[in-house]
């Protein structure tokens, strides 16, 4: 995939790999910027449920205007139909990575906790739940700003229907 060019984006490096898909580093070649990639499965670009999920994460990401939640430009797929979501690349390191490096003062954990706390709110005044919320889905950038990233099993509070009919989602232990 490295080298490659999707439809205007060049891919330059891995990024990460989750249960939902691999990120990558690409060029946005028109405008000249770099974005983040994020690939559904092939297998699962072919199963309803899980293009389902994936077109819900970029839609309900997308509607957020929050300097803590990342940002969603697109959602598109290649020629042989694998969706991916375009958005902001943020220079950082996750929560967890962080985390492995050593604490935090105490005033980089209130600040930390109060930004996350500010970002899940503006999604939660959209009536957006994340529903997987983990030092994994939380990005902290170079400048210290955390970032919610990783809404693809969020939900809208107060449907009559869950949006995707699943058995339970998320990561356990959070």
């Amino acid at each position: 995939m490295i080298s490659k060019t999707i439809s205007k984006y060049k891919i330059l490096k891995k990024l990460g790999e989750g249960n939902m898909g691999k990120v990558y580093l690409a060029k946005d070649t028109k405008l000249e910027r770099n974005v983040a990639l994020k690939f559904l499965p092939k297998d699962f670009s072919r199963d309803p449920i899980a293009k389902e999920r994936f077109i819900n994460e970029a839609r309900l990401a997308s509607s957020l205007d929050h300097n803590n939640v990342c940002v969603i430009h697109d959602i598109s797929e290649t020629d042989n139909g694998q969706l991916f979501i375009s958005m902001n690349y943020y220079k950082g390191k996750t929560l967890q990575e962080k985390l492995q490096e050593g604490w935090f003062s105490e005033k980089e954990t209130l600040n930390y906790i109060t930004k996350i706390a500010q970002g899940l709110e503006s999604a939660h005044k959209k009536g957006i739940v994340h529903s997987d919320i983990k030092p994994g889905n939380i990005l902290i950038t170079d400048e210290g700003i955390p970032k919610i990233l990783d809404f693809g099993i969020a939900k809208v509070c107060c449907e009559i229907r869950p949006i995707i009919q699943s058995s339970a989602s998320g990561t356990i232990a959070y």
